[in-house]
This record gives C-alpha cells, structure tokens and sequence, in this order.
C-alpha cells in the first residue's frame, strides 16, 4: 500500500481506508489463530 500510494495508484483516502480493513482482517485471523492454539494445547485437535 504504501508503494502505490507513493506511486501514485492510491490516493491518502483510499490507502487509509484499506489500512482499517487490514488492520480489521489482522484481528480476525490473530483471534482464529489463538483459539486454534488454545484447542491444540487443551488436547482437542490434533496437529
């Protein structure tokens, strides 16, 4: 993002606004990640 915005593909806006939804995204996936290891380490799936 940072890339196109300084070529000029994104404007501030537009880079800002996909930032939240990354930052929104990361949240998610670092919260499914957690409690994947929280069920390995209780024993309840198997890796």
């Amino acid at each position: 993002m940072h890339l196109s915005h300084r070529l000029a593909y994104l404007d501030g806006e537009k880079v800002a606004k996909l930032e939240e939804a990354r930052k929104d995204a990361a949240k998610i996936l670092q919260g499914f990640i957690n409690a994947v290891e929280k069920q390995i380490k209780q024993g309840r799936i198997h890796n």
